[in-house]
């Protein structure tokens, strides 16, 4: 990963655990688009409906955004109901969620703490050296995949001895119908989970990710041996096409990358994108990478509250490749 995308990922403890700003959408029933197969599917023609669209994501934005917030009593629509909640002072946060029609949301947090700073270098940077401030957690602590992992699992577990499940008409091949989600590292973490659990080929559930703003994770599954042939019929990120994370990890990208439309690029993106260019002449500047140009550039397209307002006011599909 390069010198930007890791100045960019620090800026991330600083701006992200700001106000996230009010979540607002409708929370009626989708009934076109009713499994995360077909909202993938129609997120990915280009085709589709757009208020049915923006309707079928809001859910998972708004557990995206009670991830951020530490709020296990969010109202995310749709009669989604918190079954499984991870949400340590230190570690890997996450919460799902199960709807009466047995679809299920594991939302993933993203970068807030110091914690979560230490385990983005231990997944995105392992050959560099854990800074002195990382020492005091354990190494069970910043292992935010196998953590992870282990939620899903329980997840899958409070979700399948539900009564909702047990009520539902799905047929067996989908009783559970799960989608991983979250915002930045927590969009990473849900593509790879539905990487392994895709793969893993589990009786009785469904897997897809359907995550805003990841940095890029082909070098990880490359790495620790993920299975990537399915990735873009199980993955599809949503992005905004100028932020930096993006724009410094989009040969990582794995799955469908959809790109909302009709954005202006902010200017310090603009200046961002010119020092990324310089960046790659004189190899090693740090002092390039953590330019005010984009702090500023990720304030303005990075965090989540620029992509809950580009979301709710989504006038045309995403553009998806």
């Amino acid at each position: 990963m390069t010198k930007l995308v890791q100045a960019v990922l620090a800026v991330a403890a600083m701006t992200s655990c700001e106000t996230l700003g009010s979540v607002q959408g409708s929370s009626e029933t989708v009934r076109a688009l009713s499994s995360w197969t077909q909202v993938s599917e129609a997120l990915v023609s280009g085709v589709a409906d757009v208020d049915e669209l923006r309707e079928a994501l809001l859910p998972l934005a708004k557990a995206s955004h009670a991830s951020y917030a530490g709020d296990v009593g969010e109202d995310i629509g749709q009669d989604f109901a918190l079954v499984a909640r991870e949400t340590p002072e230190d570690g890997m946060n996450a919460l799902a969620y199960l709807a009466p029609d047995a679809r299920v949301i594991v939302a993933f947090r993203g970068t807030t703490s110091e914690s979560d700073d230490c385990a983005d270098v231990l997944l995105f940077t392992p050959e560099k050296p854990l800074p002195e401030s990382c020492e005091k957690y354990s190494n069970y602590t910043l292992d935010y995949v196998s953590r992870a992992s282990e939620f899903v699992h329980e997840a899958i577990s409070a979700a399948a001895t539900s009564p909702a499940a047990e009520a539902s008409d799905k047929d067996e091949k989908e009783a559970l119908d799960v989608v991983f989600t979250g915002h930045s590292l927590g969009a990473s973490l849900a593509q790879l989970m539905a990487l392994s659990y895709h793969a893993s080929g589990m009786d009785n559930v469904q897997f897809r990710a359907i995550a805003f703003a990841p940095a890029g994770v082909k070098e990880i599954a490359e790495r620790d041996g993920f299975p990537t042939d399915d990735a873009k019929k199980v993955a599809a990120v949503i992005v905004n096409p100028f932020d930096p994370v993006y724009t410094t990890t989009e040969r990582t990208e794995i799955g469908r990358v959809c790109k909302f439309q009709s954005i202006s690029e902010p200017l310090m993106c603009r200046c961002c994108k010119s020092l990324e260019d310089k960046r790659r002449l004189l190899e090693g500047q740090q002092e390039i990478s953590m330019s005010l140009c984009c702090r500023v550039c990720f304030a303005k397209a990075h965090r989540f509250p620029n992509y809950m307002e580009a979301l709710t006011a989504m006038e045309e599909d995403p553009d998806c490749k």
